[in-house]
C-alpha cells in the first residue's frame, strides 16, 4: 500500500528547488525536498554568476547574508584566435553598490545556505512537516488509470505527496517517464544522439586556487570587486564551436568551456582537449598562472531553450529550472541561476494557490504556471531568443570572424614603420581582403532576423504568447521528424551491418579446411 505523504514533494534540492520550497513555507505548506547529492549542492558544479534580485522575494536582503564569494562590478566579452584576444569590457558604478547586479557564487555554499533557510524559515513560522532529505534516489513515479503521476518510488517503496515539483537537473531520467514528454522524445533520447546533442552542450570547469590581493591586481580590480568574462574561443581546431568563461571570485577563479556536442563527436574531439588548450592559452595564462587546480567537474548544460522545452504541467506535477530547458546562452551572457530561482519561486506560487483552492492540484489548476513564467522575464526571455541557435551555431563566429578582427585590430594599433590607413581604409580593405564581405553580410542580416522577428511576435499583446508556443511547436515536430527519420535509417543500417557480419562468419565456418601443406590436387604423385 502507498504512503500518504502531506505537502508538496520538490525532487531536486538546487537552486530552483530550495527556491520554491521557501515559497511554499513562507505560505505555511508543507514541503519535502529530496536531493540525490549529500549534502545539497555536492552534485552541482562549484562557480558561476547568479545575475538579479529574485531570492528578495523569500529572503529580505539577501544579499547581505548570502555566501557569495564577489559583488560582479565588470563584464567582458572576448575573442581569441591562436595568438591574440580581444575584449569588450563593460563597468558600471551602480554594480558595486547594494543590491547589486550580480554575484560570483560557488555552488556547494550557496546551496547548502538556501537549505539553512528553509528550515530555518519553517522554524520561524512553525510550518510543519518541513523536510529536506539529502542522498535519495528517486527511483521513479508511480501513475494514476490515466498515466498521470501519482507518486514516487524510493527504497522499494511508493509515497504518494499532495503535487510534485520536478528539478533535478538537465540530464533528468524521470523527465523521460512523465506525461510532460512525447513518445517520440523517449524514444529519441535512447536512439538517437543527434537529438541529445540539440538539447545540450558539454561543460567542464576547474576552480582554480589564488591569492586574494592577487586575484585583485591580475583582474584589474578595487578590492572586493569581480569581473564577468565570456568568451568565444577561436583558436580550436576549424569547425569546433565552444565558448569559455572565467569568473573571479574571492580567492579563486572559476575557469570553464562550453562545448557544442555535434560539431565535436565526430572528431574525438572533448571537453578536456577543450578546456586543457583554454587555460594554456596566452590571454587565459596571466590570469591563472601558479595557481592550484582544487577541483574539476564536467556538466550537462540545457540550450535547446523553448525549442526544446518539455511541457511545463500536468495532473499534480509541474517541471523548472534546468529540467525544463530554462537556460539562456547569447554568446553574451550565460544566465541559468536566475531563471531556475524565478521559475521556483513561480512554482511554489502555483502549488499554494492550488493549496487554499482546496488542494486542487489538476492539470487545469497548475496551467496558471506557465501564464506566470509567460508574464516574468523567464519565457519572455526564451521566447525572444528562441533562435538564438542561427547565430551561436555559425562556424563563422568560432574561426574566421575572430582572425578577422584579430587583422582589422593589428592594422589600426600596431605601429609597422609604413604610413597609416585611415580606420575606414583598414576595415574595409581587410574584410574585402578576406573573402567573407559576402558572408558578413548574410550573417549580419540572418543575425538580425533571427532576433527580430521571434522578439516582435513574442510581444504582441495577449495573443504573443500563443503564437510563439504555435510556432515552437510546429518546429519541434518538424525536427523530431527528421531526427526520428536519421535515427531509424541509423537502425536499419546498424542492422543491415549486423547480418552482413554474420553471412560473413557463417560462410567462413562452411569454407572447406585445408590440410595445411596439401597441394590443390589433394595428395602427391
Amino acid at each position: 500500500m502507498p504512503e500518504k505523504m502531506p505537502g508538496v514533494c520538490i525532487i531536486g534540492g538546487g537552486m530552483c528547488g530550495l527556491s520554491a520550497a521557501l515559497k511554499l513555507v513562507s505560505e505555511g505548506i508543507p514541503v519535502t525536498v529530496l536531493e540525490r547529492g549529500s549534502p545539497v549542492g555536492s552534485k552541482n558544479v562549484s562557480g558561476g554568476i547568479l545575475w538579479g534580485r529574485d531570492l528578495e522575494e523569500v529572503i529580505p536582503r539577501f544579499w547581505e547574508e548570502m555566501p557569495f564569494e564577489r559583488p560582479i562590478t565588470s563584464k567582458r566579452i572576448s575573442l581569441l584566435t591562436d595568438k591574440s584576444g580581444f575584449t569588450v569590457e563593460f563597468k558600471n558604478t551602480d554594480w558595486r553598490k547594494p543590491p547589486f547586479a550580480g554575484f560570483s557564487v560557488l555552488r556547494a555554499r550557496v546551496d547548502k545556505w538556501l537549505a539553512s533557510k528553509v528550515t530555518e524559515l519553517a522554524q520561524a513560522r512553525a510550518v510543519p512537516d518541513v523536510n529536506i532529505i539529502e542522498g535519495v534516489l528517486v527511483e521513479g513515479f508511480t501513475y494514476d488509470a490515466h498515466g498521470h503521476v501519482v507518486g514516487i518510488l524510493q527504497g522499494g517503496e511508493e509515497l504518494q505527496f499532495e503535487a510534485y515539483l520536478l528539478c533535478d537537473g538537465a540530464n533528468s531520467r524521470l523527465l523521460d517517464e512523465t506525461p510532460l514528454v512525447s513518445k517520440e522524445q523517449r524514444a529519441l533520447k535512447k536512439g538517437s544522439r543527434k537529438y541529445k546533442m540539440a538539447q545540450q552542450e558539454w561543460g567542464a570547469k576547474v576552480i582554480i586556487q589564488l591569492d586574494e590581493k592577487a586575484i585583485e591586481e591580475r583582474f584589474n580590480l578595487m578590492p572586493g570587486d569581480g569581473v564577468a568574462n565570456e568568451m568565444v574561443l577561436g583558436f580550436l581546431p576549424k569547425g569546433i564551436r565552444a565558448g569559455g568563461f572565467m569568473y573571479s571570485n574571492k580567492d579563486t577563479i572559476s575557469l570553464g568551456v562550453m562545448l557544442a556536442m555535434e560539431s565535436a563527436w565526430r572528431r574525438d574531439f572533448y571537453f578536456r582537449d577543450a578546456l586543457d588548450q583554454y587555460i594554456r592559452h596566452p590571454y587565459i595564462q596571466p590570469f591563472v598562472r601558479g595557481g592550484e587546480e582544487v577541483e574539476y567537474a564536467t556538466h550537462w548544460a540545457p540550450i535547446g531553450g523553448i525549442n526544446w522545452m518539455p511541457e511545463l504541467f500536468d495532473d499534480r506535477l509541474l517541471v523548472g529550472g534546468d529540467t525544463a530547458q530554462m537556460l539562456l546562452s547569447t554568446g553574451l551572457n550565460i544566465e541559468g541561476m536566475n531563471y531556475a530561482i524565478k521559475s521556483g519561486l513561480l512554482a511554489g506560487a502555483t502549488f499554494a494557490d492550488a493549496w487554499r483552492a482546496g488542494k486542487n492540484f489538476s492539470a487545469a489548476a497548475l496551467s496558471s504556471y506557465e501564464r506566470r513564467l509567460w508574464n516574468s522575464f523567464v519565457l519572455q526571455d526564451l521566447a525572444q531568443f528562441r533562435n538564438i541557435d542561427q547565430i551561436t551555431g555559425n562556424p563563422r563566429l568560432f574561426y574566421d570572424y575572430p582572425r578577422l578582427i584579430e587583422s582589422v585590430f593589428s592594422k589600426i594599433v600596431w605601429p609597422t614603420g609604413q604610413p597609416k590607413k585611415t580606420f575606414g581604409e583598414s576595415i574595409g580593405l581587410t574584410i574585402l581582403g578576406s573573402g567573407l564581405a559576402p558572408q558578413l553580410m548574410a550573417d549580419g542580416a540572418k543575425a538580425a532576423l533571427s532576433e527580430l522577428v521571434p522578439a516582435s511576435i513574442a510581444r504582441i499583446p495577449i495573443l504573443g504568447p500563443m503564437l510563439t508556443k504555435e510556432l515552437v511547436t510546429r518546429r519541434r515536430r518538424r525536427m523530431l521528424r527528421v531526427l526520428y527519420h536519421d535515427m531509424k535509417k541509423d537502425e536499419g543500417e546498424r542492422a543491415m551491418r549486423a547480418v552482413e557480419e554474420k553471412a560473413d562468419e557463417a560462410q567462413a565456418r562452411a569454407a572447406p579446411a585445408h590440410p595445411h601443406g596439401a597441394d590443390a590436387g589433394g595428395g602427391h604423385a
